[in-house]
Protein backbone atom coordinates (compact mmCIF):
# COMPACT_ATOMS: atom_id res chain seq x y z
CA UNK A 1 0.00 0.00 0.00
CA UNK A 2 2.73 2.43 1.01
CA UNK A 3 4.70 1.58 -2.11
CA UNK A 4 1.71 2.42 -4.26
CA UNK A 5 1.23 5.78 -2.57
CA UNK A 6 4.91 6.63 -2.95
CA UNK A 7 4.75 5.62 -6.59
CA UNK A 8 1.71 7.82 -7.19
CA UNK A 9 3.35 10.77 -5.45
CA UNK A 10 6.51 10.32 -7.51
CA UNK A 11 4.45 10.16 -10.72
CA UNK A 12 2.59 13.36 -9.86
CA UNK A 13 5.85 15.09 -8.92
CA UNK A 14 7.48 13.94 -12.15
CA UNK A 15 4.57 15.27 -14.19
CA UNK A 16 4.67 18.59 -12.32
CA UNK A 17 8.42 18.97 -12.91
CA UNK A 18 7.98 18.03 -16.56
CA UNK A 19 5.24 20.64 -16.94
CA UNK A 20 7.40 23.31 -15.33
CA UNK A 21 10.30 22.42 -17.63
CA UNK A 22 8.22 22.12 -20.79
CA UNK A 23 6.35 25.36 -20.14
CA UNK A 24 9.45 27.45 -20.83
CA UNK A 25 10.07 25.99 -24.28
CA UNK A 26 9.71 28.50 -27.07
CA UNK A 27 9.43 27.72 -30.76
CA UNK A 28 11.18 30.22 -33.02
CA UNK A 29 10.94 29.74 -36.76
CA UNK A 30 10.86 31.41 -40.14
CA UNK A 31 8.14 30.74 -42.70
CA UNK A 32 7.83 31.95 -46.28
CA UNK A 33 4.23 32.40 -47.43
CA UNK A 34 3.11 32.52 -51.03
CA UNK A 35 0.20 34.93 -51.44
CA UNK A 36 -1.61 34.98 -54.81
CA UNK A 37 -1.90 38.49 -56.24
CA UNK A 38 0.53 40.01 -53.75
CA UNK A 39 1.54 43.56 -54.79
CA UNK A 40 5.19 43.72 -55.86
CA UNK A 41 5.94 46.29 -53.15
CA UNK A 42 5.07 43.69 -50.51
CA UNK A 43 7.28 40.92 -51.90
CA UNK A 44 9.53 40.08 -48.96
CA UNK A 45 7.40 41.93 -46.38
CA UNK A 46 8.56 40.60 -43.01
CA UNK A 47 6.14 40.02 -40.12
CA UNK A 48 7.25 38.93 -36.65
CA UNK A 49 4.41 37.00 -35.01
CA UNK A 50 4.62 36.52 -31.21
CA UNK A 51 2.02 34.70 -29.14
CA UNK A 52 1.26 32.95 -25.86
CA UNK A 53 4.24 33.71 -23.65
CA UNK A 54 1.99 33.68 -20.53
CA UNK A 55 4.29 35.88 -18.50
CA UNK A 56 3.52 35.96 -14.79
CA UNK A 57 2.14 32.42 -14.72
CA UNK A 58 3.43 29.78 -12.33
CA UNK A 59 6.10 28.68 -14.79
CA UNK A 60 9.43 29.65 -16.30
CA UNK A 61 7.74 31.65 -19.05
CA UNK A 62 10.16 34.54 -18.55
CA UNK A 63 12.84 32.24 -19.99
CA UNK A 64 10.71 31.82 -23.09
CA UNK A 65 10.58 35.59 -23.45
CA UNK A 66 14.34 35.81 -23.04
CA UNK A 67 14.89 33.15 -25.71
CA UNK A 68 12.47 34.87 -28.06
CA UNK A 69 14.16 38.23 -27.52
CA UNK A 70 17.53 36.65 -28.26
CA UNK A 71 16.18 35.16 -31.49
CA UNK A 72 14.72 38.51 -32.54
CA UNK A 73 17.91 40.47 -31.84
CA UNK A 74 19.64 41.67 -35.00
CA UNK A 75 16.72 40.80 -37.28
CA UNK A 76 14.74 43.39 -39.18
CA UNK A 77 10.96 43.33 -39.55
CA UNK A 78 8.37 45.44 -41.33
CA UNK A 79 5.65 44.66 -38.77
CA UNK A 80 5.47 43.00 -35.35
CA UNK A 81 2.19 41.42 -34.23
CA UNK A 82 1.04 39.56 -31.12
CA UNK A 83 -2.02 37.33 -30.91
CA UNK A 84 -2.57 37.39 -27.18
CA UNK A 85 -1.79 35.73 -23.86
CA UNK A 86 1.44 37.62 -23.38
CA UNK A 87 0.57 37.82 -19.66
CA UNK A 88 -1.27 35.43 -17.37
CA UNK A 89 -0.91 37.54 -14.22
CA UNK A 90 0.05 41.09 -13.32
CA UNK A 91 3.37 40.00 -11.88
CA UNK A 92 4.50 39.37 -15.46
CA UNK A 93 4.30 43.07 -16.31
CA UNK A 94 8.01 43.78 -15.71
CA UNK A 95 9.06 40.89 -17.95
CA UNK A 96 6.57 42.05 -20.56
CA UNK A 97 8.00 45.57 -20.53
CA UNK A 98 11.50 44.19 -21.02
CA UNK A 99 10.41 41.88 -23.83
CA UNK A 100 8.37 44.48 -25.67
CA UNK A 101 11.35 46.82 -25.48
CA UNK A 102 13.25 44.35 -27.68
CA UNK A 103 10.61 44.44 -30.44
CA UNK A 104 11.11 46.90 -33.28
CA UNK A 105 9.77 47.19 -36.79
CA UNK A 106 9.17 49.72 -39.53
CA UNK A 107 5.43 49.87 -38.77
CA UNK A 108 5.50 49.26 -35.02
CA UNK A 109 3.84 46.58 -32.89
CA UNK A 110 0.15 45.61 -33.15
CA UNK A 111 -1.62 43.21 -30.77
CA UNK A 112 -4.89 41.59 -29.77
CA UNK A 113 -5.81 40.10 -26.39
CA UNK A 114 -6.13 36.42 -25.52
CA UNK A 115 -8.36 34.56 -23.08
CA UNK A 116 -5.77 34.72 -20.28
CA UNK A 117 -5.49 38.48 -20.71
CA UNK A 118 -9.19 38.77 -19.93
CA UNK A 119 -9.21 35.95 -17.31
CA UNK A 120 -11.41 33.53 -19.27
CA UNK A 121 -9.59 30.34 -18.28
CA UNK A 122 -9.72 27.42 -15.87
CA UNK A 123 -6.02 27.80 -15.05
CA UNK A 124 -5.81 28.22 -11.25
CA UNK A 125 -2.47 30.05 -11.58
CA UNK A 126 -3.84 32.66 -13.98
CA UNK A 127 -5.38 35.95 -12.89
CA UNK A 128 -6.88 38.92 -14.68
CA UNK A 129 -4.05 40.69 -16.50
CA UNK A 130 -5.99 42.61 -19.10
CA UNK A 131 -3.92 45.51 -20.41
CA UNK A 132 -5.52 48.73 -21.57
CA UNK A 133 -4.63 51.04 -24.41
CA UNK A 134 -1.49 52.99 -23.59
CA UNK A 135 -0.29 50.46 -21.02
CA UNK A 136 1.55 48.24 -23.48
CA UNK A 137 4.57 50.46 -24.03
CA UNK A 138 3.84 51.61 -27.57
CA UNK A 139 1.85 48.58 -28.74
CA UNK A 140 -1.24 49.34 -30.81
CA UNK A 141 -4.01 47.27 -29.20
CA UNK A 142 -6.87 46.27 -31.51
CA UNK A 143 -10.27 45.29 -30.13
CA UNK A 144 -12.63 44.63 -33.02
CA UNK A 145 -11.12 47.45 -35.03
CA UNK A 146 -8.39 48.01 -37.58
CA UNK A 147 -5.57 50.29 -38.65
CA UNK A 148 -4.33 51.08 -42.16
CA UNK A 149 -0.60 51.26 -42.91
CA UNK A 150 1.23 52.57 -45.94
CA UNK A 151 4.19 50.51 -47.17
CA UNK A 152 6.06 51.81 -50.23
CA UNK A 153 2.86 53.22 -51.68
CA UNK A 154 0.73 50.15 -50.91
CA UNK A 155 -2.08 50.17 -48.32
CA UNK A 156 -2.25 47.41 -45.70
CA UNK A 157 -5.12 46.82 -43.31
CA UNK A 158 -4.37 45.16 -39.97
CA UNK A 159 -7.54 44.16 -38.12
CA UNK A 160 -7.84 42.58 -34.69
CA UNK A 161 -10.48 40.44 -32.98
CA UNK A 162 -11.30 41.07 -29.33
CA UNK A 163 -11.14 37.88 -27.25
CA UNK A 164 -14.28 38.63 -25.25
CA UNK A 165 -16.52 39.40 -28.19
CA UNK A 166 -15.17 36.31 -29.92
CA UNK A 167 -16.22 34.16 -26.97
CA UNK A 168 -19.63 35.80 -26.90
CA UNK A 169 -19.95 35.37 -30.67
CA UNK A 170 -20.82 39.05 -30.92
CA UNK A 171 -18.51 40.18 -33.70
CA UNK A 172 -18.46 39.88 -37.47
CA UNK A 173 -14.86 39.36 -38.57
CA UNK A 174 -15.76 39.92 -42.20
CA UNK A 175 -16.94 43.43 -41.33
CA UNK A 176 -13.38 44.33 -40.31
CA UNK A 177 -12.13 43.72 -43.85
CA UNK A 178 -11.63 46.55 -46.30
CA UNK A 179 -10.52 47.59 -49.81
CA UNK A 180 -6.78 47.73 -49.05
CA UNK A 181 -4.31 45.85 -51.27
CA UNK A 182 -3.34 43.49 -48.43
CA UNK A 183 -5.42 42.59 -45.38
CA UNK A 184 -4.14 40.91 -42.21
CA UNK A 185 -6.41 39.62 -39.43
CA UNK A 186 -5.12 39.00 -35.90
CA UNK A 187 -7.09 36.67 -33.64
CA UNK A 188 -6.13 34.74 -30.54
CA UNK A 189 -8.44 31.93 -31.66
CA UNK A 190 -7.60 30.10 -34.94
CA UNK A 191 -11.25 29.06 -35.37
CA UNK A 192 -12.10 32.63 -36.36
CA UNK A 193 -11.63 31.38 -39.93
CA UNK A 194 -14.86 29.39 -39.53
CA UNK A 195 -16.84 32.56 -38.84
CA UNK A 196 -16.03 34.70 -41.86
CA UNK A 197 -16.12 34.61 -45.67
CA UNK A 198 -13.02 33.00 -47.10
CA UNK A 199 -12.00 36.07 -49.08
CA UNK A 200 -12.19 38.53 -46.15
CA UNK A 201 -8.45 38.58 -45.46
CA UNK A 202 -5.23 37.65 -47.23
CA UNK A 203 -3.46 36.47 -44.07
CA UNK A 204 -4.82 35.33 -40.70
CA UNK A 205 -2.45 35.01 -37.72
CA UNK A 206 -3.58 33.31 -34.51
CA UNK A 207 -2.29 31.68 -31.33
CA UNK A 208 -3.94 29.79 -28.45
CA UNK A 209 -3.18 26.18 -29.41
CA UNK A 210 0.50 26.08 -28.34
CA UNK A 211 1.37 23.62 -31.09
CA UNK A 212 -0.98 21.05 -29.57
CA UNK A 213 -1.65 22.71 -26.18
CA UNK A 214 -1.40 19.58 -24.01
CA UNK A 215 1.01 16.94 -25.33
CA UNK A 216 2.46 13.86 -23.65
CA UNK A 217 5.71 12.57 -25.17
CA UNK A 218 5.74 8.97 -26.32
CA UNK A 219 7.91 6.85 -28.60
CA UNK A 220 7.51 8.03 -32.17
CA UNK A 221 5.83 11.34 -31.40
CA UNK A 222 3.38 12.98 -29.03
CA UNK A 223 -0.01 12.12 -27.61
CA UNK A 224 -2.05 15.29 -28.23
CA UNK A 225 -4.82 15.85 -25.70
CA UNK A 226 -6.20 19.19 -26.94
CA UNK A 227 -9.86 19.06 -27.93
Amino acid sequence: MLGGVIGAVCAVLALALWGLFESQWVRCGRRELTVPGLPAALDGFRVLHVSDLHLGAFSLAWLSARQAASWVAGREFDLVVSTGDLMSARRGHAHLASFVGSLHSRHGVVAVLGNHDVAVTRDPFSAAAEPVRGELHGIELLRDDAIVLQHDGVSLRVAGIDALTYLRREQDAGALSGPEAFRILLSHYPTIVDRMPGDSFDLVLAGHMHGGQICVPRPGGKLRLAH
